[in-house]
């Protein structure tokens, strides 16, 4: 019965006929934690002090990924030709 997913909401044809959350009623939610709050764990983990170098270096990976999005499988795949110059000129 499932034939495709359209581009523009992932309503997925012949299965779902409408959008579900379209009439929402968001009096009932809960409000989500802001990005401050993501910003300020961010800069405790950024503090952290390490006297071993694997554990810096695992610090330094989480906090790329938590900047750039990617997910640490990506990261790990990149490799020194990965990185190129950028708009601004630096690497």
């Amino acid at each position: 019965m499932i034939s495709d997913v359209n581009s523009w909401g992932g309503v997925i044809t012949g299965v779902v006929c409408k959008n579900q959350y379209f009439n929402q009623d968001t009096s009932k939610l809960t409000p989500t934690v802001g990005v401050g709050f993501f910003l300020r764990r961010v800069k405790n983990v950024t503090d952290l002090k390490f006297s071993a170098e694997c554990l810096a270096t695992g610090r330094d990976i989480f906090l790329f990924c938590c900047y750039t999005g990617l997910a640490y499988a990506d990261v790990q795949k990149l490799r020194s030709v990965d990185i190129v110059i950028g708009h601004d000129g630096e690497k």
